[in-house]
């Protein structure tokens, strides 16, 4: 198994522990950062979005503030691209 396979495996290893305690305690079982990266899980495939999620509430301050974020302001964010701008947004707007 090369190095890749084995990132991966961790990732996803990560990914369904945290949709497993979602499903256990709900929203209310889990930390912002954490409901961020439930949400990128579906825009960011094949990385690490813990850390994403992370700098996403220390420069808004929370998961209303993120979705509530003008376009441009989450794009400044490092590891934001557009898909990922429009997935909140799109989840402000419903």
């Amino acid at each position: 198994m090369g190095i890749a396979n084995k990132s991966n495996a961790h990732l996803d290893g990560h990914r369904e522990r945290l949709r497993d305690r979602f499903l256990r305690a709900g929203a209310d079982g889990l930390a912002d950062h954490e409901l961020l990266e439930l949400w990128l899980f579906g825009v960011i495939k094949r990385k690490d979005t813990e850390v994403l999620a992370r700098n996403l509430i220390t420069r808004f301050g929370g998961t209303n503030e993120v979705l509530q974020a003008p376009f441009h302001d989450l794009l400044q964010v490092e590891g934001v691209g557009q898909v990922a701008a429009i997935h909140f947004k799109s989840i402000q707007a419903i």
